[in-house]
């Protein structure tokens, strides 16, 4: 696992915790905290939001090596030539699928096609707690959903050890 400009594993917090497994297990490069919303053509009044991350695919996945990057304005043009022309996950981050996090994940998708180029979309949930009824809408929505399992229970697992 390749980190690049991203944070202390000692500082991480329960969603950071679920994308970094879940780019162990999906490979590719993802940029955490992508900015959006900031483009010409966002309403005057609009504010910047922040995407959980994108995943960009390795070509070669038998092989792929996962690596996460914190999105910096620096770091702009490698961002745009790596989604250019490429298929990538837009990713939003919950310990547990609630309505809220799927509207985050479609309106990301909708902000992110307008101030980007790539060859297609899919949103995805990255989550440690489903819920049957949310999932089957995600389904008939091309949403899909990342269930993490075995870290529903970080936080007590901490707390139990803090006490000991």
């Amino acid at each position: 696992m390749i980190l690049r400009h991203w944070k202390r594993r000692s500082n991480l917090r329960y969603e950071d915790k679920l994308l970094l497994r879940y780019a162990r297990k999906a490979r590719g490069t993802i940029y955490a905290e992508v900015p959006i919303g900031i483009d010409d053509w966002s309403p005057v009044d609009s504010e910047r939001r922040y995407l959980d991350g994108v995943r960009v695919p390795s070509v070669a996945q038998k092989d792929a090596k996962a690596e996460i990057i914190t999105y910096t304005p620096g770091r702009h043009n490698e961002f745009e030539e790596a989604i250019e022309s490429r298929e990538v996950e837009v990713i939003e981050i919950k310990r547990k699928l609630n309505r809220p996090v799927i509207g985050q994940v479609m309106v990301g998708v909708d902000i992110f096609q307008r101030e980007y180029k790539c060859a297609g979309i899919t949103p995805v949930i990255v989550c440690s707690i489903g819920d049957g009824l949310l999932e089957s809408f995600c389904e008939r929505h091309n949403i899909r959903i990342r269930q993490i399992k075995g870290t529903a229970n970080v936080r007590r697992t901490k707390s139990l050890r803090s006490r000991s």
